[in-house]
């Protein structure tokens, strides 16, 4: 009852934001309708959180299923890059260009480690508080650098989201503790 209350006033945010009058804009550029393709983001990551705990096999480690996913995209788009650019060895890049590189490199295999283990150990439904970390920080990194404004039905909308998370997360809590409390009777 509490995950599906968060679901509702989750989705009661992304409606404030949408609702029919806003298809003319968002007090700027931003159209309605471009927001909605923008929802396509989440939506993935949501998926991508699911598909992870459901098909991840039993005998697999966080290491091996994260090496799996870096090697496996490696193959697929060396064929894309051979096909468009040619083999490519960073000629006349500079160190802060390797630098970067290399960094954004590492940050990818960081984030697929956490993200196999936070899930196998806390589920999908945990793990999808960083997708909320993401955009606020595009918000608040937009305010401190850009001075970006935004209208006040924004940070009522965000509001909701975050009750909205924060309910998910107290159904997602108390359904964990009644399987460990049912593991414990039975075993």
């Amino acid at each position: 009852l509490w995950s599906t209350g968060g679901l509702v006033v989750g989705l009661a945010g992304v409606v404030l934001i949408v609702r029919p009058w806003a298809w003319g804009g968002l007090g700027g550029d931003v159209s309605g309708m471009w927001f909605l393709v923008a929802l396509i983001a989440p939506l993935g990551y949501a998926v991508n959180n699911v598909v992870v705990a459901l098909i991840r096999p039993a005998e697999t480690t966080t290491l091996q299923l994260s090496t799996g996913v870096l090697v496996s995209a490696t193959v697929v788009m060396f064929p894309f890059m051979w096909a468009i650019d040619g083999f490519y060895l960073f000629e006349g890049a500079t160190a802060g260009g390797i630098s970067g590189t290399f960094w954004a490199g590492f940050t990818n295999i960081v984030i697929l480690l956490v993200m196999f283990q936070v899930i196998h150990r806390a589920g999908p439904v945990f793990f999808s508080q960083f997708n909320y970390i993401v955009p606020a920080a595009g918000i608040i990194w937009a305010f401190i650098l850009f001075q970006d404004s935004f209208p006040p039905i924004i940070w009522v909308a965000i509001a909701f989201m975050a009750v909205g998370l924060f309910l998910a997360n107290r159904g997602t809590n108390q359904s964990i503790r009644e399987r460990n409390a049912e593991q414990v009777t039975k075993g």
